[in-house]
């Protein structure tokens, strides 16, 4: 048994060995010692850091009798992490007279809508990206018209 040192004895490359996929890690002879031997790896992609949490918006009657109101998505949904990879919302059940951007997530509570309180159910999306999966998460805000 001989125990060898890296750099004297031999020098270690790697290929592609950044970004999810199949990388290559070739060690070759140096000094005394000769030849070369590679090896194949996989690098698996890593798991979406999406998170997100309902928050609670409240909206003026008086506004909301007059015209329709635009929230900004922070003021409905907390995001502690941001998603890997272009997010999209999807609204799955709620009022019909509240509206969210598939793109943006700013929602609109149409003019018309009565005081109370309104649970809204979204999709949150993050698409994923060469190196990271793709995570759907399902939020519920709501909204408090005084």
């Amino acid at each position: 048994y001989i125990e060898l040192t890296e750099g004297t004895d031999y020098t270690i490359k790697y290929k592609n060995n950044v970004n999810a996929g199949t990388a290559t890690v070739t060690a070759t002879g140096k000094g005394n010692y000769t030849g070369s031997i590679s090896m194949n790896f996989r690098i698996y992609k890593a798991s979406n850091p999406l998170k997100v949490k309902g928050k609670t918006a409240i909206v003026k009657r008086s506004r909301v009798k007059k015209k329709s109101q635009k929230l900004k998505v922070t003021r409905v949904i907390k995001t502690t992490r941001k998603g890997k990879g272009k997010v999209t919302y999807q609204k799955v059940k709620g009022n019909k007279k509240i509206a969210v951007s598939k793109k943006s997530g700013k929602v609109t509570v149409k003019k018309g809508l009565k005081k109370g309180t309104y649970k809204v159910k979204v999709k949150v999306k993050a698409a994923g990206t060469n190196n990271y999966n793709p995570k759907t998460k399902t939020v519920t805000f709501k909204v408090k018209v005084k």
